[in-house]
C-alpha cells in the first residue's frame, strides 16, 4: 500500500523512479602511447577512416557521442563493415546518465581522414571504441606505419 502511494506521489509530482536512481561513475587510468607507432603496436584494429558526426549517443557508464567511421583501408587487424559507429573513451572520469568530457576534447569530432587505433568489441555492441582517449591521427600518418595484413 505505501509503494503504491509512493508511486501515485511520483506520478503526480511529475517524476519517474529512475530520477531516484544514483548516478554511478568510474575513472578509468588509460596506458599512455604518445607515439603513432606505440599506438599501432598496441592496438588490435588499426583503420584509415573519414569521420563525421551523427546525432546518436550510447550510455557506457556516461552518455558517449557515436561518430560515423568510413573506411578506406585496414592496417592492421580485421573489420566485416565498410563503416564504422566509433566512440572516444573519456580521458575524465565519467557520470553514468550524464554527458562525458575530454580534456583537450574530442578528436573524433574533426571531420576528414584519419587513421583510427581501435579496442575489440566486447559487449556485443556494433559500437567500436577507440584504445586510448583520443587514439586518433591524420591520415598521412598511416605511411609511415608497418602493415600487419
Amino acid at each position: 500500500m505505501a509503494a503504491a502511494a509512493l508511486l501515485v506521489g511520483f506520478a503526480a509530482a511529475g517524476l519517474s523512479s529512475c530520477a531516484l536512481l544514483p548516478a554511478s561513475g568510474s575513472c578509468v587510468d588509460y596506458i599512455s602511447l604518445k607515439t603513432p607507432a606505440e599506438r599501432f603496436a598496441a592496438a588490435p584494429v588499426v583503420v584509415v577512416a573519414d569521420i563525421s558526426t551523427t546525432d546518436r549517443t550510447i550510455e557506457r557508464a556516461g552518455r558517449y557521442d557515436i561518430h560515423r567511421a568510413k573506411v578506406s583501408a585496414v592496417l592492421k587487424g580485421s573489420v566485416s563493415a565498410k563503416a564504422l559507429d566509433v566512440i572516444n573513451p573519456s580521458d575524465q572520469c565519467t557520470t553514468s546518465r550524464k554527458p562525458v568530457e575530454y580534456l583537450e576534447g574530442d578528436d573524433l569530432n574533426a571531420t576528414g581522414s584519419r587513421v583510427l587505433y581501435l579496442a575489440e568489441r566486447r559487449d556485443g555492441s556494433d559500437v567500436w571504441t577507440l584504445f586510448v582517449p583520443n587514439g586518433v591521427d591524420p591520415a598521412d600518418v598511416a605511411a609511415s606505419l608497418p602493415r600487419s595484413k
